[in-house]
């Protein structure tokens, strides 16, 4: 690899990557195609299984339901409980002859307990045979009188059995059971409605035994059934069925009886043509993408020599020329705006170094014959330049010196050579601009001392004034306070005045409302009082017909002699009887006479005892109309005054903050005074013509 060039490094790199990536690619492409095909025969096979578990069971349940309707009819119970076998043929003969061969019903019969045959109604000469050898359905379900249902093993087959029991209340009587074959009809109507071949199998001790069969697959179906008992619990899926070349799957699966024993198999072919068919279109893409994959590491080879591979070739030959000393020759691609063209224009700005470094080369062989002379003249000039730029720095030197010190009357008058000249000249105009400023500031300075000492004294008075209006609202506020507190505490009794006014209000309606339930009480006594009085009347009626019967029974009893003697006796007990009825019922009506005068009067007198509440009543609503009055006044002014005192408080405040800018104001001024004084100290310290000027005619005023 180390000897082989850019090009074929790339190529075998490429197209080894590309066929390791096609590889893999297509291969997984091929074994998740499979995969999803196998998996996909699965879970059809599982769905199919479902399906034919499904159409057992809606077979098991249309048996239990004709089991249920039988069971539950009044003539069946009766027929049962009367042993009326002939009442129960009559009734049900024509029925099974009628849904024998639409439902595919094979039994119909009726048992009495343990498993004792009543009566076959699909061959109703033969009863009274115990079947509890082997029809355990039917002793379950008489056994725990409930409905059972589900496949049985038989004599004739696999049967699907229903069985309801029949009872009377709590008093079990017996069972109905209906069964459907699970035979060729079973196995041609599931075909029929799913389209998959279907064969049955009843597992006998001799070998398995078709019962029912729709395969047409020239397959060895029977060598797929399981050779013994536990092999024949198990489910086994085929994707691709024994010997029918990979064009038919199938599943070979239990049948278990309602206890969950296994009694039988059953086999389910499906055409996986359509499933072949997406293996196939797997196979042929996982193909496709290999040559797809191996065509593109082609384009891309190619593009890769013709743009990339090549003008590194040629930018290779044009680097050797160059550095073998070739410095004319022309750099290739130098236009391009990728890699390439970086590396070109890389490789030509270095051949232009290459060439400026012999063209400064030859610069540097003609300066050396520069003359000793020309040297000698620039060696002079240099010196000058000096001796001027010195002479310029003493001035200034001298200038900045006095301004140091505060002297702005010190001008540099003597020229500087060339334009070193124009230094001095801004140095004199600054200083002539310096003496102006300080001379306006020294007159301003005292101007501000005059009109500062003016504010002084005003400050003061203000100050002075502010203190005292501040003492005087401070007194204002805190009498505000007291008048505040005062309205405040008289608002508080007059809203609790008003607040027992108006319980006192609700309870006078409360006790309206009590006074008028006790009246409509009273009202409702008295008429039961009344109605007591109608009844003592049917009472004292009752007792006198009983006293006048028993009075003509005992003249009876007298005529018949001796044998009336008891009768009469039993006779004068009754009218005794009668007569002490008729006393306590007189008794009673006295003390209800002596009830409704008493209640009339509670009735006037709750009925007074309203009317005067009703006035307390009137009264305490006037005055409750007058309190809420009194409070709303009471609040308002309560309000007004708390208005008021916010106002104070707020003058008082504004008052306070007044004074405190009046000090500040009084000490700002102080300080503002002193500020001047320092600032006139420092224009002191400068000699301006103004200052000069003023100490002269200070001079003169002294002498």
């Amino acid at each position: 690899m180390k000897n082989l060039t850019i090009g074929s490094k790339f190529n075998a790199l490429l197209y080894g990557g590309a066929l390791v990536a096609a590889i893999a690619v297509s291969g997984s492409v091929f074994f998740l195609s499979n995969q999803f095909v196998n998996q996909a025969m699965q879970d059809k096979l599982e769905q199919v299984r479902g399906e034919f578990a499904s159409e057992l069971a809606a077979s098991q349940r249309a048996a239990t339901m004709m089991a249920v309707v039988v069971g539950e009819q009044a003539s069946v119970k009766q027929a049962m409980a009367a042993g009326d076998r002939d009442s129960l043929g009559k009734e049900f003969l024509g029925s099974f002859e009628a849904i024998k061969d639409q439902f595919d019903v094979r039994q119909f019969q009726f048992h009495v307990p343990p498993a004792t045959s009543f009566l076959r109604v699909h061959k109703i000469e033969k009863f009274g045979d115990d079947l509890s050898g082997f029809r355990k359905t039917v002793v379950d379900a008489n056994a725990g009188s409930k409905i059972v249902n589900g496949l049985e093993a038989g004599k004739a087959g696999i049967g699907i059995r229903g069985v309801a029991p029949i009872r009377d209340g709590d008093k079990h009587l017996g069972t109905v059971e209906f069964g459907l074959s699970l035979h060729q009809g079973f196995v041609d109507k599931f075909t029929d409605h799913t389209g998959y071949q279907t064969a049955m199998y009843a597992l006998r001790e001799e070998g398995p035994e078709q019962i029912g069969s729709t395969v047409t697959v020239e397959a060895d179906i029977a060598g797929l059934l399981p050779a013994t008992a536990g092999a024949a619990a198990e489910t086994v899926t085929y994707t691709s069925l024994p010997g029918t070349d990979n064009q038919y799957a199938g599943t070979v699966f239990p049948v278990r009886d309602f206890s969950g024993d296994v009694i039988g198999a059953a086999v389910i072919a499906i055409d996986r043509t359509s499933y072949n068919a997406i293996a196939a279109n797997g196979q042929w893409a996982a193909a496709g993408l290999f040559l797809l994959m191996i065509l593109i590491a082609t384009v891309i080879s190619w593009a890769m020599r013709t743009n990339v591979i090549r003008p590194l070739v040629s930018i290779t030959g044009s680097m050797q020329d160059i550095a073998e000393g070739e410095h004319n020759t022309d750099v290739p691609f130098v236009g391009r705006r990728d890699e390439i063209g970086s590396m070109a224009s890389a490789l030509e700005l270095f051949r232009t170094s290459l060439l400026r470094n012999v063209e400064l080369e030859q610069e540097a062989e003609s300066n050396r014959s520069l003359s000793e002379k020309e040297r000698a003249r620039q060696e002079q000039d240099r010196a000058q330049r000096a001796a001027d730029l010195q002479k310029a720095i003493d001035g200034l030197g001298h200038g900045l010196a006095c301004l140091a010190k505060g002297d702005t009357t010190v001008r540099i008058e003597t020229p500087f050579a060339g334009k070193l000249d124009e230094l001095r000249q801004h140095y004199n105009e600054t200083v002539d601009s310096l003496k102006t400023a300080l001379s306006s500031i020294a007159g301003s300075s005292e101007k501000i001392r005059t009109r500062t000492g003016e504010v002084q004294g005003s400050a003061n008075e203000l100050s002075s004034r502010t203190e005292k209006q501040a003492a005087a609202l401070e007194e204002t506020a805190a009498a505000l306070e007291e008048i505040a507190a005062t309205v405040k505490a008289a608002h508080q009794n007059a809203d609790e005045i008003g607040r027992m006014v108006g319980d006192a209000t609700g309870l006078t309606t409360q006790s309206r409302g009590v006074v008028s339930e006790a009246v409509e009480a009273m009202s409702a006594i008295e008429k039961s009082s009344q109605e007591m009085t109608q009844i003592i009347s049917t009472i004292e009626e009752i007792a006198f017909q009983t006293n006048l019967l028993a009075l003509n029974a005992g003249v009876e009893a007298a005529r018949a002699g001796e044998a009336g003697a008891g009768f009469a006796v039993v006779a004068q007990e009754v009218r005794e009887l009668a007569q002490r009825s008729a006393t306590a019922v007189g008794e009673i009506e006295t003390l209800i006479g002596s009830s409704n005068r008493f209640v009339k009067q509670g009735a006037d007198l709750v009925r007074r005892t309203g009317e005067a509440l009703s006035q307390i009543g009137e009264h305490v609503d006037n005055i409750n109309n007058n309190v809420v009055s009194l409070v709303k006044s009471s609040s308002e002014q309560s309000t007004s005054v708390g208005e008021v005192n916010t106002a104070v408080r707020e003058m008082d405040r504004v008052t306070q903050q007044n004074a405190a800018m009046a000090e500040e104001t009084t000490a700002s001024v102080h300080e503002l005074l002193e500020e001047i004084a320092e600032l006139n100290a420092a224009m002191a310290r400068f000699r301006t013509e103004a200052v000069m000027q003023g100490a002269t005619e200070n001079r003169r005023v002294a002498a």
